[in-house]
């Protein structure tokens, strides 16, 4: 009887742990996510134009060095993200214009926008967010459901 207390409890510690684990890993997701929509650009380096943002408003600005002899005059890309939906949709120039965006790192519900996420990940079988962009904070990971290059991403701010 005592070997089979024993062999319990050399099992169940480890399983218990386990399982107090994964209840900090995935209850958070339950209670904290973000709620401000933001807006980026797929950046194009040999374009010789970027947008940044100036008194909460999106501008378009050109570039006056850039490294590449034959940079191209397209406008790059602006993308607006839904956070409730994790879904990016174009939108033009003129529509990013009326936008009134927060150009801080941290959203006003304290949540951050990273673009690659190498290297930090805990339990690498349940969520992959290496070299995918991720909204970060209170204790969460969301993985962005953005189809661009990671290295091609030019976060611009949350939206009021």
């Amino acid at each position: 009887m005592k070997k089979n207390n024993a062999l319990l409890l050399a099992i169940s510690i480890p399983l218990l742990f386990l399982i107090f684990v994964l209840v900090l890993y995935f209850v958070p997701r339950y209670f904290a996510s973000p709620s401000y929509d933001y807006v980026y650009f797929e950046a194009d380096y040999s374009s010789s134009y970027f947008y940044q943002v100036e008194d909460n408003k999106i501008t378009l600005q050109e570039r006056t060095n850039t490294r590449y002899s034959d940079s191209n005059n397209e406008k790059p890309t602006i993308y607006l993200h839904n956070i409730k939906e994790n879904q990016s949709s174009k939108i033009d120039q003129e529509e990013a214009k009326d936008l009134n965006i927060i150009s801080t790192d941290k959203s006003p519900d304290g949540f951050e926008f990273v673009s690659s996420m190498r290297g930090v990940n805990f339990f690498p079988l349940f969520v992959d967010t290496t070299n995918k962009p991720v909204v970060k904070g209170k204790g969460s990971i969301f993985q962005q459901n953005i189809e661009a290059d990671y290295y091609n991403i030019e976060f611009l701010g949350w939206i009021e």
